[in-house]
């Protein structure tokens, strides 16, 4: 990691670090879960709309419908073995199967009650499906109970273009609690976490999905000049494998991009919006609602969630403010 990164964060740290001296301190929640959910129930986002999973290409599909039936063989033959339970849990969801997926993490928790693998697997997928207060429950629990142990890299998802997890399970906790929260609007639980989660970035790439949720929610706080400290962190050239999109928010937040950079598919002549970047879309409307264009904001948010990446937390973002602004 660039020796800039290494200075700039360790002075920026003890800023953000020093909020944490005045943790949350608070009894876990304790969240009644059904026996078992309906597998077949579509998901429904925040405005009450049943989203309807994407199709995948042939190619893609086949190969992942093989290794879904090898990852079910598995874990009918013995669901009391924890890898079995992850491999066909995240198989599941990489089809939007994402209940059947929970219910098969909620099995292997019968097995292993206190497993951390699984607790963040299912807080996950209980993010994806807008129960918030479930996920919530889940990866507080993993993170109450991660305290103490130490974690390897943790491999989520596709591969990327380097064919190596950048991420590690207490920064994998960590963020996907601070995303729940974001989602509920609780910012000040929302920013402990991404504080927190910073200590565990281990790479420019997780360095800057942290910052940038991080700078919204402090924009949110109206923490303005822990929101511009901050974006001391980010600066030319660094590394990024995975979260271009961010990296490129960050920059336009910094004033080193112009927002044009975020419209690529914006307002574009004949383009199908359904093909929109929600990421490139939520931190536009971030960006026109930090700058007082609101009505210029909420249009760049429907464009979103006109578009097909319900699963993505910005999509949901995008969400959660068109649905708090039907709200009032």
């Amino acid at each position: 990691m660039d020796h800039r990164f290494i200075s700039i964060a360790a002075s920026l740290l003890l800023i953000v670090f020093s909020s944490c001296q005045q943790s949350i301190k608070e009894k876990l929640p304790e969240t009644a879960l059904p026996e078992k959910f309906d597998e077949q129930q579509a998901v429904v986002s925040l405005l009450g709309k049943e989203l309807t999973p994407p199709d995948l290409p042939e190619a893609e599909a086949a190969t992942g419908d093989s290794l879904l039936r090898m990852a079910k063989t598995y874990f009918d033959q013995e669901p009391a073995n924890e890898e079995n339970v992850i491999r066909y849990g995240q198989r599941l969801a990489y089809f939007h199967k994402f209940y059947a997926a929970i219910n098969v993490y909620s099995t292997g928790l019968s097995f292993f009650p206190e497993s951390i693998q699984l607790l963040r697997r299912r807080g996950y997928q209980f993010i994806v499906v807008r129960k918030f207060d479930l996920a919530v429950a889940d990866l507080a629990k993993a993170a109450k109970l991660a305290e103490n142990s130490s974690f390897p890299a943790g491999a989520d998802g596709l591969p990327n273009r380097i064919d190596r997890p950048l991420g590690n399970n207490h920064f994998n906790i960590q963020y996907h609690l601070g995303v729940a929260y974001y989602l509920q609007g609780d910012y000040q639980k929302a920013k402990h976490s991404y504080e927190t989660c910073l200590r565990y970035a281990n790479s420019d790439d997780w360095v800057i999905a942290t910052v940038n949720w991080l700078y919204m929610t402090y924009q949110y706080l109206k923490e303005r000049e822990k929101a511009n400290q901050l974006l001391k962190i980010v600066y030319q050239d660094m590394q990024i494998v995975e979260n271009d999109t961010y990296y490129k928010r960050l920059m336009v937040y910094k004033g080193l991009l112009s927002a044009d950079s975020l419209t690529t598919w914006f307002g574009s002549a004949g383009e199908d919006i359904k093909q929109a970047t929600a990421a490139e879309g939520y931190g536009l409307g971030h960006w026109y609602l930090m700058n007082g264009d609101k009505s210029m904001a909420m249009e760049v948010f429907r464009q979103v969630i006109d578009g097909e990446a319900w699963s993505s937390f910005d999509f949901m973002a995008a969400e959660a403010v068109l649905a708090a602004e039907a709200a009032d």
